[in-house]
């Protein structure tokens, strides 16, 4: 449908939203506490006070857009709020404020309908809570699956994007949101209410309760709203809206139009993600070219990049480039990348200093020496820069060249694997000829971990060939595969700034 919102205005459709009925009931189970004005809360310190146990027209709002923009598990991943709010504005024709956006968000938070979890930079991710069938408290243990389903869900019409219909009163939105849940996607089924009865669910304890009405003709005035034809395109959104009195009980027959009925077909699309925005483009791209120069750019997902990219922002390419060779030594010795890249490299950067010497002894060559033994390598950089910090960096550059043939001809050696280490997939292992192959890798002394990539990638395409072409090939990918790697072997008291010192004070000297 086109509305008169930003969409709209561009061209562009606005899209039904699939609401989950289980947090629809939670959102109007916040009123079971209505009448307790001293439960409060504020979006800060010294605002103003809000009443924590009511529903607001900015709640149906911001609940709306919140399933309109999650992924199909309920999230949103790494978006600043703010962004939330501008898809918000940019679907509805008269959008809320932005402190009651914010405020709604807030309240959604503290009961427990939304979950946040903070990243750096105010970027932040959200769990819808009520999305999927084992977060509703009332279903049956044994109907609960292992793999959770979405819980049962109904389409909300872009009919409640419109001014006509956030210009109903809220009594008016509130009913129809619940209708809607109920009534499902069926085009002639009424659904029945009574104006008062005993539930534990607000919706089901009676317009009376759902509605804050005290008498039928208060109850009546919602409804002719509803049932008006006048409100959009000449189509009312109810087209039965009745009233009867039964054994001294009033009770509401109601039944949406069908014109704002929606039933879901195969393949069609409710869920528009918000993804995370990809920012500062210059150096999105400067650091994605040094990743994949150093290797490491198939290892850091989108979210990684985009925390790097608002990291480095600011701090110029020639701080970065050192910076990101950080990240190559910790996959050098680790074989992938740290958890949280950005919190290891916080605080494996320390200063300016740090990033200079840090910088020499990769372009020399030395930096395996500095921490070989130890796992502290937090406390040997300390050492190291208040050992060599007084000289000029020039002058431990030309050291550390100096230094670089001779470290290696003393303390580096070739890694020498057992035959032992060749035993790879078990499911290669009855393969005639696996032994041959195992034994060629061991002779070669290849790398073990490149060597069991080979096997599992082989086994992955088993079936394709025969067993002898198998080992055919694999005795020819063997002789591809990388040699032993070469590592640092120096006595147990050795530390590089005493080497330096030790053979190098000549250079070092003023």
């Amino acid at each position: 449908m086109i509305l008169a919102n930003k969409r709209g205005i561009a061209g562009q459709k606005t899209l039904p939203v699939a609401m989950s009925a289980p947090f629809l009931r939670a959102l109007f189970n916040i009123e079971q506490e209505f009448d307790d004005k001293s439960m409060t809360y504020s979006i800060n310190d010294g605002g103003r006070k809000r009443h924590l146990n009511h529903v607001t027209e900015a709640d149906l709002y911001v609940a709306t857009v919140l399933f309109g923009l999650c992924n199909t598990n309920g999230h949103i991943n790494r978006v600043s709020r703010h962004a939330i709010y501008q898809r918000l504005e940019e679907l509805y024709e008269s959008p809320v404020s932005s402190p009651q956006f914010y405020e709604a968000m807030e309240k959604f938070k503290i009961h427990r309908l939304i979950t946040e979890e903070q990243h750096q930079y105010g970027v932040v991710s959200y769990k819808i809570n009520y999305f999927l069938q084992d977060e509703n408290d009332y279903e049956l243990p044994w109907l609960k699956t292992e793999r959770p389903k979405a819980a049962r869900y109904f389409l909300l019409h872009p009919v409640v994007f419109s001014a006509a219909f956030t210009s109903l009163s809220l009594a008016s939105k509130k009913l129809f949101y619940s209708i809607a849940a109920q009534q499902g996607n069926e085009n002639n089924k009424a659904v029945e209410r009574l104006f008062t009865n005993r539930n534990k669910d607000v919706q089901y304890m009676g317009l009376y309760k759902l509605l804050h009405k005290a008498h039928p003709y208060q109850v009546r005035k919602v409804l002719d709203e509803l049932s008006s034809p006048s409100l959009f395109t000449q189509t009312p959104l109810f087209a039965r809206a009745e009233i009867q009195k039964a054994s001294g009980q009033y009770k509401a027959f109601m039944m949406i139009h069908p014109s704002f009925v929606l039933s879901p077909q195969k393949g069609e699309e409710f869920r528009e993600a918000l993804l995370p925005k990809k920012v500062y483009k210059r150096t999105a791209s400067f650091i994605d070219r040094i990743l994949t120069a150093l290797s490491l750019r198939e290892y850091v997902t989108e979210i990684e990049l985009n925390d790097l990219v608002r990291y480095f922002k600011g701090k110029g390419y020639r701080i970065i480039r050192p910076a990101l060779e950080i990240l190559k030594q910790y996959h050098k010795k680790h074989q992938n990348l740290p958890h949280n890249l950005i919190g290891y490299l916080v605080k494996s950067i320390r200063s300016m200093t740090e990033f200079t010497f840090r910088g020499i002894l990769e372009r020399t060559h030395v930096i395996d020496y500095l921490s070989p033994v130890e796992n502290d390598t937090d406390s040997r950089w300390s050492h190291f820069l208040n050992a060599m910090s007084p000289y000029t960096p020039r002058k431990v550059e030309k050291a550390c060249a100096a230094a670089k043939p001779l470290l290696e001809k003393q303390y580096t050696r070739t890694v020498s694997y057992d035959y032992a280490e060749y035993q790879g997939s078990s499911e290669l292992q009855l393969i005639p000829g696996i032994d041959l192959v195992r034994r060629k890798a061991y002779s070669l002394q290849k790398r073990v971990d490149a060597y069991w990539k080979m096997e599992r990638t082989v086994h992955q395409h088993r079936g394709k060939l025969s067993d002898s072409q198998l080992i055919d090939q694999m005795l020819g990918e063997v002789e591809k595969l990388p040699g032993a790697d070469r590592v640092v072997i120096v006595p147990p008291a050795f530390t590089l700034e005493a080497y330096l010192h030790t053979h190098f004070a000549h250079i070092l000297a003023p």
